[in-house]
């Protein structure tokens, strides 16, 4: 089936992650090009998409430009020893190509990436 599961605003790079506990959640960027925002962090009150009532809960990252990143995926890691954990994965486009390392190539070939460790309290 299909249908809306958002009337928040717009916004781009998404990743969905499910919880173990069965909590969805959706991390976005606003729409502002290659410019660097912060990121939003949405989370379902219920337990399936049919109706997910998404409740805003800010920048998860806490940084101003989410460290110049957008979403691309968000994966469950499962260590030899310890708990699962989930990884941000995410294109930085600001500080490879453009710029940065490899001046005069096209950001969209020569992107850079960044992961980070995602804990949920």
């Amino acid at each position: 089936s299909a249908g809306m599961i958002s009337t928040h605003p717009v916004f781009e790079g998404m990743a969905l992650i499910r919880h173990p506990n069965g909590t969805y959640y959706i991390i976005g960027s606003h729409l502002t090009g290659w410019n660097p925002n912060p990121l939003m962090l949405f989370r379902a009150e219920g337990k399936t998409l049919d109706d997910p009532k998404w409740v805003a809960m800010g920048n998860p990252t806490g940084h101003p430009t989410s460290f110049n990143s957008q979403p691309t995926y968000v994966v469950e890691y499962t260590p030899s020893v310890g708990e699962p954990y989930f990884v941000y994965m995410s294109d930085n486009w600001v500080h490879c190509s453009r710029g940065g390392a490899l001046p005069g190539m096209d950001p969209l070939i020569d992107a850079c990436y960044v992961w980070l460790p995602i804990e949920f309290r």
